[in-house]
């Protein structure tokens, strides 16, 4: 299953073309890629650069464990098992990741 964005909140809004790209490179392991900038409402160049972030998993029932690293506007996203092991969670299981 191809991983989406389905819903974001940022300073650049909140319409789909405003979403990152999200890319699956290993079991358990994504990158969500913002662009390099964008041009604020007073047609200024703004940098993203993430300083931290952070993730959860969507779901009452199922267990999970999320990880992230951050590089300028790359972020790296780990998911683990209750056994440590890297998990894709099913492919139906929503995650959350929250960055600054």
């Amino acid at each position: 299953q191809t991983p989406v964005a389905t819903a974001g909140r940022s300073q650049m809004g909140v319409a789909g073309a405003d979403l990152p790209t999200i890319a699956k490179t290993a079991t358990g392991r994504y990158t969500v890629t913002y662009p390099a900038s964008w041009t604020d409402g007073l047609g200024e160049s703004e940098n993203i650069a993430f300083l931290w972030a952070g993730g959860t998993v969507q779901h009452l029932t199922t267990f999970g464990t999320i990880q992230c690293t951050v590089a300028a506007n790359v972020i790296s996203v780990a998911i683990f098992d209750a056994a440590g092991a890297a998990t894709d969670l099913g492919g139906a299981i929503s995650v959350l990741v929250s960055a600054s």
